[in-house]
């Protein structure tokens, strides 16, 4: 109904400015570098790291342009059930996605021919 006055708002929302407000009045890491660099905390160790974990590699990346995603998923879809259902304790989840490293493998294997290169 009043696309110039939402375009004013988003504007001024994901600039700078909005981000800056939000970081400071909220609880938003911007996505603005200049503008997550004036964070109150930008020189303590945690904040240091996060920003280092912000410059990896989404997986999103990966999952969303290969091909064998899906094959890869439902040959460990069980352990990541039971991950999200809470059926296996916290300290007992690296050793669970470990032991499906194997079958996760033979999932990729088993697709990659038919990908046809």
């Amino acid at each position: 109904e009043h696309p110039q006055e939402a375009w004013e708002f988003l504007s001024y929302w994901v600039g700078e400015e909005g981000q800056r407000f939000l970081m400071e009045n909220g609880n938003l890491f911007p996505s603005i570098p200049s503008v997550m660099a004036e964070y109150k905390d930008a020189d303590k160790q945690y904040a240091q790291d996060f920003f280092k974990v912000l410059e990896y590699p989404q997986v999103s990346v990966w999952r969303n342009a290969h091909p064998c995603n899906s094959t890869v998923l439902r040959a460990v879809g069980d352990v990541w059930d039971k991950i999200m259902l809470g059926e296996i304790a916290r300290e007992d989840i690296q050793a669970e996605l470990d032991a499906m490293v194997p079958a996760a493998q033979d999932a990729l294997d088993e697709c990659r021919p038919r990908l046809g290169g």
